[in-house]
């Protein structure tokens, strides 16, 4: 979450980026070489969930993400770091 952001997650682990609007995760596992995205979803409670599917890379690899909100289009001004255990 933008809260509480994490350095890094242990290999097969599925890492969630917990919002509190809709948005749209853009996501590279390789310096932004090759971009995915990924949107959010309602899991109830105001909590937007997006689920990367990071449990297959190495130890090691590094997720770089951002993302834009859905209503108003404007983006995080950021990028996110985590790394794999």
């Amino acid at each position: 979450s933008r809260r509480m952001p994490v350095p890094r997650i242990g290999r097969r682990r599925t890492l969630r980026i917990i919002l509190d609007a809709p948005a749209i995760i853009r996501w590279s596992t390789d310096d932004w070489a090759n971009v995915e995205e990924t949107p959010t979803r309602y899991s109830g409670f105001n909590v937007e969930v997006a689920e990367l599917p990071t449990r297959d890379l190495a130890s090691g690899r590094r997720i770089r993400f951002t993302f834009h909100l859905r209503k108003t289009g404007q983006w995080e001004g950021r990028d996110y770091l985590v790394e794999i255990e």
